[in-house]
């Protein structure tokens, strides 16, 4: 059963790092988080579809949001978490 278990969550893990690596190559949100603040809304939108279709690629996966360096949310498929802080 432990043997199981530990599998299970291994390959949860192995997912979860290559699902971040994923985000972390998106175009969108590397553009995104490199943008200065005031310029933030026009690139958005892209941002936003960008992390939308990652969560839709991948049913394990039930939200993707981006964080500025100070760990606020500046994009997310959960409208709750824009400008909520993650630090």
């Amino acid at each position: 059963l432990a043997e199981g278990l530990a599998g299970r969550l291994d390959e949860r893990l192995r997912g979860d790092t290559l699902a971040v690596g994923a985000l972390a190559r998106l175009s969108e949100a590397r553009a995104l988080l490199a943008a200065p603040k005031e310029a933030r809304a026009a690139l958005l939108p892209a941002a936003d579809e960008a992390l939308a279709a990652l969560v839709r690629a991948n049913e394990d996966i039930s939200a993707a949001f981006l964080l500025d360096r100070d760990g606020v949310a500046v994009a997310s498929t959960n409208p709750a978490h824009p400008g909520r802080s993650y630090a």
